[in-house]
């Protein structure tokens, strides 16, 4: 199952800040960014926008019941990103996890259908929750990156796979979600030679 162009190219969402998340890292309830997958099926990740009059315009659409409008420094840009295979859960709608209860705000149930929440677990115990939301005008589009998304990752489990399969695992953030734009001979090294602890998480 290999991804469509859509979820490649991408789209905009609003990414919520995490319960761990540093509260001085940026303003408001979270920023503006574009989630792709790639090519490869290895990875989903997400690039922070750094246009202002973008992001103003994201956080206007989706976020003007809750709070003013907050300023959004101009940040360098910025890369996530998180295998595929880890993902063992996606919520959407009402069953999204978020900091904040969406019941303290009105027209609650119109945000609620613009939520998705990809669940991630490596280890059973410590479970991380990634939350997206996207504009009204935009909401099915929910529906299908997390049934999209689900759908890949449930294959990927599922399957068995052969060398490459994880070479092409391992290179993939460095290949798609390289924050420096630049791949150097110590970091293909740093990949090939991962220690026995990283790997066993793979």
């Amino acid at each position: 199952m290999k991804p469509e162009s859509k979820f490649c190219t991408g789209q905009r969402f609003l990414k919520w800040k995490g319960k761990n998340a540093d509260p001085n890292s940026y303003p408001g309830p979270g920023h503006s960014c574009v989630l792709r997958v790639d090519p490869g099926g290895h990875i989903f990740y997400w690039t922070r926008e750094h246009n202002w009059s973008k992001t103003k315009r994201i956080a206007h659409e989706s976020y003007a019941v809750i709070c003013s409008i907050f300023i959004i420094e101009k940040y360098l840009q910025e890369v996530e990103y998180r295998f595929i295979a880890n993902v063992v859960d996606v919520r959407k709608g009402k069953y999204a996890v978020l900091e904040h209860p969406m019941a303290k705000f009105d027209d609650a149930n119109i945000l609620q259908e613009c939520l998705m929440t990809i669940v991630l677990n490596t280890d059973f115990v410590n479970p991380e929750f990634l939350t997206f939301m996207i504009t009204p005008e935009q909401a099915k589009e929910v529906d299908e990156w997390a049934d999209y998304i689900f759908k890949l990752s449930q294959e990927t489990r599922r399957n068995q796979r052969g060398v490459l399969f994880y070479l092409q695992k391992l290179f993939a953030p460095l290949r798609y979600a390289n924050n420096e734009q630049i791949i150097t001979i110590d970091e293909l090294v740093s990949v090939m030679f991962l220690p026995s602890r990283r790997l066993n998480s793979i």
